[in-house]
């Protein structure tokens, strides 16, 4: 079930340059479809934030909501390592490869017939709701495309780094010996 035609429009709009990407481009050509993918990756995921999860909050099981939320945070992280990297750098095609798949994965489990849209009514504000979805989406488009875009810090990152506690075990701490230098192997 699909209730938001331009949020899953822009989803297919990115299953196609996914498809399309090519690890042999030159550098250029490489890095500029990427920061494509990466910017409508960033609309999407911001359009989630602001228009669609809070929308489904009131509707949908908590469980279904945390699931997307979450792979989109792990979406934004991939965003942010493949903007800062180099096209050279050795797991820069496979980390593009990972979003891809790690979204694909994402609206499948979202359309499924247990998945969010499913879980969602059909009525009661959808309407309104495309409508504030489409109107957002036209605002970051136009921004984005002006140059005027980031990549998004993960939502929940903070929350993961205010859920450690202040006892935990430092790696430092567990492991005191320092690594073993490659010259001390010679």
């Amino acid at each position: 079930m699909r209730p938001l035609p331009d949020l899953h429009r822009m989803q297919d709009d990115l299953r196609e340059l996914f498809s399309q990407y090519d690890p042999s481009l030159t550098d250029g050509g490489k890095k500029a479809h990427v920061i494509e993918l990466c910017r409508l990756v960033t609309v999407n995921s911001q359009v989630r934030d602001e228009v669609v999860y809070p929308w489904c909050a009131t509707r949908a099981p908590k469980a279904l909501l945390d699931n997307s939320t979450i792979r989109m945070d792990l979406a934004r992280v991939l965003v942010m390592e493949i903007v800062s990297a180099r096209t050279t750098d050795l797991w820069y095609d496979a980390l593009v490869q990972v979003l891809g798949s790690l979204l694909e994965a994402l609206w499948d489990e979202e359309e499924s017939d247990a998945g969010l849209w499913a879980s969602v009514p059909a009525v009661g504000g959808a309407i309104d709701l495309n409508r504030r979805l489409i109107d957002r989406l036209e605002e970051l488009d136009c921004a984005t495309r002006q140059g005027i875009w980031t990549p998004l810090e993960p939502a929940g990152l903070e929350t993961v780094r205010n859920s450690v506690p202040a006892c935990a075990i430092r790696w430092a701490e567990l492991n005191p010996d320092p690594p073993v230098a490659e010259t001390d192997l010679r």
